[in-house]
């Protein structure tokens, strides 16, 4: 699935326009919340509803909205309603882009704010008002972090998805709200509170280690690498000690990684292709494949 947001270059050059702009700190207390959405896609494509799990208090909202995409001033506005006390908002989904089809103004949160087009992931931050307060609203891919279903997630935090019994399949998920409404919202929040409690460990495990958090699996392997290289632990690696005089300063370290590194394989996630033309050519055709 796709939304024919901007394209990459656009919202990336968008980014470094937005960089310095008012933006509320993010190291506010926020409060974590798990974010998903179900669409119907029998006779067409349209949403159905949007549910949150709120990780404090495992509280769970859930949102119907058929055939109508809602605002993040009505997303978010419900959780306002039960929090008032927070300005603040993480919401963690696992592939964005699903959630944000649903969402009748993300393009213009995206070009207001700043964010990252990796891949069909998105992540970044901005702010809106509620009530005439500053709101800040952050947003975390897992597939950023952990390239992998949502049930493959749910396995490994031993908190299983459900069953659609067929219906997610077929595409017939309204037929399924309103044959079972309790059923189905029990299966739609349980994919909400995958997503942000697999966050809430991979932040447990960054703070364990002393890591600073990476929205990627890659970046997180580089910090831990590197946490290890300065602490000694730098020939296990493959890594060298080097130092060059220059002003009698110290330099820092050359890097020999091996290329049987195991770690780097298992983190990688992408594609590079490569065409080469040669000779005179009226015309110039662009491949790109994407991992």
């Amino acid at each position: 699935m796709c939304i024919p947001l901007v394209r990459n270059q656009i919202l990336q050059r968008n980014v470094l326009a937005h960089k310095d702009k008012n933006h509320s700190s993010t190291a506010q207390e926020t409060l974590l919340v798990g974010w998903d959405s179900e669409y119907d896609t029998e006779g067409g494509y349209f949403p159905i509803s949007n549910q949150l799990y709120v990780l404090t208090d495992e509280n769970e909202i859930f949102i119907e909205n058929v055939g109508r995409k809602l605002s993040f001033q009505e997303l978010i506005g419900s959780l306002r309603d039960k929090y008032p006390e927070y300005k603040s908002f993480t919401l963690v989904a696992h592939f964005s882009i699903a959630e944000l089809q649903g969402i009748s103004d993300a393009r213009e949160k995206l070009f207001e704010g700043r964010f990252r087009i990796i891949g069909k992931n998105i992540t970044g931050d901005f702010n809106l008002q509620i009530d005439g307060q500053d709101i800040h609203v952050q947003l975390i891919d897992t597939n950023l972090i952990f390239p992998k279903s949502l049930e493959a997630i749910g396995e490994l935090l031993g908190l299983p998805k459900l069953d659609s019994d067929g219906h997610r399949e077929a595409g017939r998920m309204l037929e399924w709200l309103k044959e079972d409404p309790e059923q189905f919202k029990r299966y739609a929040l349980r994919d909400a509170e995958i997503a942000v409690k697999f966050y809430d460990r991979f932040r447990k495990i960054c703070t364990k280690y002393g890591l600073k958090e990476s929205m990627t699996i890659g970046g997180i392997y580089e910090k831990a690498i590197f946490k290890e290289i300065i602490n000694g632990d730098y020939g296990a690696l493959g890594y060298q000690k080097a130092r060059k005089n220059v002003k009698g300063k110290y330099q820092g370290y050359k890097l020999d990684i091996p290329r049987d590194k195991q770690g780097f394989k298992d983190v990688y996630y992408g594609g590079r292709n490569e065409t080469y033309l040669h000779g005179m050519f009226e015309e110039v055709s662009y491949l790109i494949t994407i991992l």
